[in-house]
């Protein structure tokens, strides 16, 4: 099995397995309730993500120890 067909069966059973969606996943709901440091990673050129969206959930993330890092590439 090549790496690529590998991750997508994986992904695929575990989606099937949790029973979650990513489009069900409200981030501007919960992000102004979380506790922990983050490190939110964003492209420019992300076109599933968008560097936008990243900094809007940036902005409204309230925990004092967070950073915003945009590097190259795309969403893969």
């Amino acid at each position: 099995i090549s790496g690529e067909s590998w991750v997508f069966r994986d992904k695929r059973h575990a989606i099937v397995k949790s029973k979650f969606k990513v489009e069900d996943l409200d981030l501007e709901r919960f992000i102004g309730h979380l506790k922990v440091p983050a490190l939110f990673l964003t492209s420019r050129d992300d076109l599933t993500v968008t560097s936008d969206h990243s900094k809007s959930l940036y902005d409204q993330y309230t925990h004092p120890h967070k950073k915003l890092v945009f590097i190259n590439g795309s969403h893969n």
